[in-house]
């Protein structure tokens, strides 16, 4: 096995994973996580929104899949923080319409330009509203960074790329694609899947799964 997504069973998760089946080997349901769930993985995505409940009652078992070599990502709504304690994780008021304002500007900034990840999303593909971002570990890179609007001034990050502070590898984001694809609305949350899993499987080595091969 290769890509594992754990999730909470919410309609959303399901609609994602009936669509993205191909880019994903293994499904596990969070309440029912098991030590086999992670031992066959290379990499876990846990899906946006799922519980950060079950997220730190499993902590130590995903912390060892890291502290083993493993790559981890936790998509947004879930807190990273839990797994990273050198993390803080910086709740905001949702800014739905910030589209809609006269020269509109998210503040989301590319940076390390070389990543991979970028040759697969570009930035129109990782914004849209957000409920918070991230102050990263020193350790990290920043793929995505949140600057305030029409300037170059640091806020803090809203993708990271963790591959120095730990044995394997951390990948965390405040964006939430799974439950916008999943609901059918934000077509960038879908772009963004459609690049995501075919880079994370080419990051892994693996191939993507194709229709005869589901």
């Amino acid at each position: 096995m290769s890509v594992t997504v754990i999730h909470n069973g919410l309609p959303q998760h399901l609609n994602f994973l009936r669509d993205y089946g191909r880019m994903i080997d293994r499904t596990a349901y969070f309440p029912e996580l098991v030590e086999d769930d992670l031992a066959h993985s290379k990499a876990v995505v846990i899906a946006c929104r799922s519980d950060n409940d079950q997220l730190k009652r499993h902590a130590s078992r995903l912390r060892a899949f890291l502290d083993d070599g493993g790559l981890l990502v936790i998509m947004g709504g879930m807190r990273a923080d839990i797994i990273d304690p050198r993390l803080t994780f910086m709740p905001t008021p949702t800014n739905f319409t910030w589209f809609m304002q006269e020269n509109p500007d998210s503040g989301h900034r590319l940076r390390t330009i070389d990543h991979s990840l970028h040759r697969y999303i570009g930035l129109k593909d990782m914004q849209w509203h957000r409920h918070g971002y991230y102050l990263k570990a020193g350790t990290a890179d920043t793929i995505v960074e949140l600057c305030r609007p029409h300037s170059e001034e640091r806020i803090g990050d809203i993708l990271f790329d963790d591959r120095r502070g730990f044995r394997g590898r951390l990948i965390a984001t405040t964006l939430d694609p799974h439950m916008h694809h999943g609901g059918y609305y934000i077509p960038a949350a879908t772009r963004f899947l459609n690049g995501f899993y075919p880079w994370l499987r080419r990051e892994i080595g693996v191939p993507i799964r194709w229709a005869s091969d589901v």
